[in-house]
């Protein structure tokens, strides 16, 4: 389900795999909240989270303090996240040439009642601007995917799915906002997104007596 990669008497950094929910919907048996309690720290308290079938890095705070310095952290963008992602397709000069980050602006509107997220390009009503930086990587032609890595401006609910696939490079395995016949072709259990990197800034990180990176490689690399 996870692994403890650091904790001290402020902070808890797991490793989540694939398929498993941070906490509980209706028909769940567990989450990570409710296993990380049982086992870890009673009291701890989710600092963000990943949807269900992206693994990856997972921040979850020993108090209300450490929580708080967390979530502000993140809204004041002093906390970097880093995805590793197979996106469908070759996004070729798009993406530029792969020796930087290029931002992408979008606009976000969740449907709540349809568990969807849609994307466009100029403002909606009710939907909210996202920013999703991408540098391209490596493209695998016999499996039609390219690796990249890609950096949240803003945190949105399903952000990078969407906004990728609104680009016309969806996150491979990826069943709802993808094409199961390319998801085939690219052979992924679950969508190729992993939460890879974490930095914190070095005031933040000195606080809480963390070190100021973390990092774990996808396990479907």
């Amino acid at each position: 389900m996870y692994r403890v990669l650091f904790e001290n008497e402020n902070l808890i950094v797991c490793e989540k795999a694939q398929g498993v929910v941070c906490e509980k919907d209706p028909g769940d048996s567990d989450s990570l909240i409710d296993n990380v309690r049982r086992n870890v720290c009673g009291d701890a308290l989710l600092c963000h989270r990943l949807d269900r079938n992206t693994g990856g890095l997972i921040m979850l705070a020993r108090n209300e303090e450490t929580l708080k310095l967390v979530e502000d952290a993140q809204k004041e963008q002093r906390i970097t996240k880093v995805y590793t992602a197979f996106l469908i397709g070759d996004p070729d000069r798009r993406f530029g040439k792969g020796d930087r980050f290029v931002l992408f602006k979008a606009f976000h509107f969740k449907d709540a009642r349809k568990s969807i997220v849609y994307i466009y390009d100029t403002p909606r009503r009710l939907a909210r601007p996202v920013e999703t930086y991408v540098k391209r990587g490596e493209f695998f032609a016999d499996r039609n995917i390219t690796r990249c890595e890609i950096r949240l401006g803003t945190g949105r609910t399903h952000q990078i799915r969407a906004h990728m696939a609104h680009l016309g490079y969806p996150v491979a395995g990826d069943g709802k906002y993808g094409r199961n016949s390319d998801n085939k072709k690219a052979g992924f259990r679950y969508q190729a997104l992993w939460a890879s990197y974490i930095r914190l800034d070095k005031d933040l990180a000195a606080r809480l007596g963390v070190p100021a990176e973390f990092r774990s490689e996808p396990d479907f690399c």
